[in-house]
Formats: structure tokens, C-alpha cells, sequence
């Protein structure tokens, strides 16, 4: 009779086996990072060469795939004093980190505007560490972006020595342009409105009441609508200018621009409102501009902040990411925005419409 023999693998073998495997998932793992590094390195390539750094009156400038863009703190649950998070050299508080750690929690956001000098710049901050936003490697098409939950975590800066940093509006210059690059993770279901950028504004004659401009999206214009993108501006009563058409990428990144000249608070077509490359000036007409005892309301320097209402904090907060920001103090020109545009369609790989 034949006998049938089963025969074993040894121990040689098997360990061979697992050493082949062991190496293929580190080089995978390898390649993976390989791959992640080039494309943050390319991206910061991008950012060093781009038209934005030739743009006039750019005073603010977030972005985080440049070394040291973001500094993070040992200590991510209690409350830092402003001077700690300010002292770019004391390490056991907060520190410049040539990039931070996935998922690790950030304390200061580093403005890079090319013209942005010590003591100029418009960094944005978060001293409590249950509202810092946390730095997600890959975020947006494999680049890393800083990730707001939606009911806590914003950036600001203040100018009544709360901050180390001035908002970057000049006050009384109702000119400007707001740039982002963002996602957000879920509709707007209220009456209320999302918020990615916002400066607290106030009168001419020093007084504050309640007012603020800045980019949002919501859904409360018209309810059967997706959430759209547009300019806020709130006095004693909310008005806005909605942008026709524009519904938000839910779950997708967008980019983001808003520009306004001089007479915003007059008129509607003083705005233009951008989405993915494609802009317009809106249809709805403006109401009269606030007065307040013969003065009109203009932008203050009080307050600017990320992913929140300035004057609250704790409204109205992004859930989503935020990748890169540019506030400039003037309506940028058609062949400017074009410019931005391209830029931040390459680095981010977003189509253009």
C-alpha cells in the first residue's frame, strides 16, 4: 500500500516567510512615507515660489506644509498664558515644531506673510487646550490641514494684549479679501451659519456693537438649498451677501475667496464671491448700511478668528478642516484672484471650475 506523507513546514522555513513579509510591509510602509514627504515637500516647493508672494497687501497668511508654520505645547489640556504661548523660544510651554506629530494638538498657527516681520506678524492662538485644533497629516488629497470639531476648537488673535498678535484688518478700511482652503463634514441644519474666517467689527467713532465681517456658509438663506458660500455682515440686525449657485463640497475641499471694496455695506456688486475657480457677483441687493448715531460701522481691529464667530468664541464653529488661509487688505483684481486660484489648485489638487 502507498502511503500518503504530509510534511511540516520547519522552523527555517517558516521564519524565512516571515521575514519576507516583514520586509515587504516595511517597504510599503517606507514607500508610503516616502511618497507622503515628497508631497509635502513639493507643496511647500509650491508655496516658496508662488505669485501670492508678489501680491500687495497681504497681511495674513496660514499654510502648514512649511517647516515651523505651527508650534505645539507639552502641555495639551490645561490653560496657557498668552506670554507662554508667545515666547517662541521656551520649550516648556509651547514650541515652533518643524512639523507636528499626526493628530497632535497645536497652541499657535505662524503667519508667513513674506512681509510680516517680528512683532508684525498675525499668527493666530488657543491657550486652552480643550479648543486647540488638531493637526491631521493627511487631511486634504494627502496634505496636512488642522482639524476644528465643530463645537469647541478655534484659532484667534486679539488687540487688547490678549493676544501677541493684532487681527490682520486695518481698522476703518473696508476693503478686503478672504482666502481658504476647506472642508466641511456636514450640512448646516439650523437657522445659524458656519463659519470659516471672521473680524469683529465696530464704528468709526470707537464704539463696538455687536457688528463683524467674514466668509461663512449656511443653509438658512433658503432651507431647500445646499449650504452656499457667502460674505457676512452683522450689525444689530444679521444680513449677508449669499452667493447664487455656489453650494459648499460637503466631505470635499473647496477653496474659498471673497473680495469687497470700499462700499460692501452699500451695495451687493461691490462683492465678489469665488468657488472652486468659479466667481460672481451676486443678485442680492444689500440693505442700507447700520448707523449708529451718524457714524457707519466699519472694521475695527478688536478681534479676528478661525473656524468661529470673532466675538463669541464658541459659536457657529467649522466642523472640518482648514488648510491654508490669505487675508488681504484690499478687493484683490480678477488676474490677482486667477493667481490664488492656480496656486492653490496645484498644491491642493482641486479642480477649478
Amino acid at each position: 500500500m502507498k502511503q500518503n506523507l504530509k510534511k511540516a513546514f520547519s522552523l527555517i522555513e517558516l521564519s524565512i516567510v516571515v521575514l519576507i513579509i516583514g520586509i515587504l510591509i516595511a517597504g510599503i510602509t517606507a514607500g508610503s512615507r516616502l511618497v507622503r514627504d515628497s508631497k509635502l515637500k513639493s507643496a511647500a516647493q509650491l508655496t516658496k515660489a508662488s505669485d501670492v508672494n508678489s501680491i500687495p497687501d497681504l497681511v495674513l497668511w496660514l499654510e502648514p506644509t512649511l517647516e515651523n508654520s505651527f508650534a505645539t505645547t507639552t502641555d495639551n489640556t490645561s490653560t496657557l498664558t498668552y506670554a507662554n504661548i508667545a515666547d517662541f523660544k521656551d520649550a516648556s510651554y509651547v514650541k515652533d515644531t518643524l512639523r507636528p506629530d499626526n493628530r497632535e494638538y497645536v497652541a499657535r498657527w505662524n503667519d508667513i506673510s513674506p512681509r510680516a516681520f517680528a512683532g508684525n506678524k498675525k499668527s493666530v492662538y488657543q491657550e486652552t487646550g480643550s479648543k486647540r485644533p488638531m493637526y491631521i497629516a493627511n487631511a486634504i488629497n494627502g496634505l496636512p490641514a488642522l482639524q476644528f470639531d465643530g463645537s469647541a476648537q478655534y484659532l484667534y488673535s486679539q488687540n487688547n494684549n490678549t493676544t501677541p498678535s493684532a487681527p490682520p484688518l486695518v481698522a476703518g478700511d473696508r476693503t478686503m479679501t478672504m482666502v481658504a482652503v476647506f472642508t466641511t463634514n456636514s450640512n448646516v441644519t439650523s437657522v445659524d451659519r458656519t463659519m470659516i474666517m471672521d473680524q469683529y467689527v465696530g464704528f468709526s467713532n470707537g464704539q463696538v456693537s455687536g457688528a463683524e465681517v467674514g466668509m461663512a456658509f449656511n443653509s438658512s438663506i433658503n432651507s431647500a438649498s445646499p449650504d452656499r458660500l457667502y460674505l457676512l455682515a452683522w450689525n444689530s440686525d444679521p444680513y449677508s451677501v449669499p452667493a447664487d449657485n455656489m453650494p459648499i463640497n460637503v466631505g470635499k475641499p473647496n477653496i474659498a475667496i471673497i473680495t469687497a471694496d470700499d462700499n460692501v455695506f452699500d451695495v451687493s456688486s461691490n462683492v465678489k464671491i469665488c468657488l472652486n475657480g468659479k466667481c460672481i457677483v451676486p443678485s442680492n441687493p444689500n440693505p442700507a448700511p447700520y448707523n449708529y448715531g451718524g457714524t457707519v460701522w466699519k472694521p475695527s481691529d478688536d478681534t479676528f478668528a478661525l473656524a468661529t464667530r470673532a466675538f463669541s468664541g464658541s459659536k457657529n464653529i467649522l466642523n472640518g478642516y482648514i488648510g491654508e488661509v490669505l487675508v488681504f487688505d484690499r478687493a484683490l483684481k480678477s488676474e490677482e484672484i486667477d493667481a490664488v486660484n492656480k496656486y492653490l489648485s496645484k498644491k491642493w489638487s482641486i479642480a477649478l471650475k
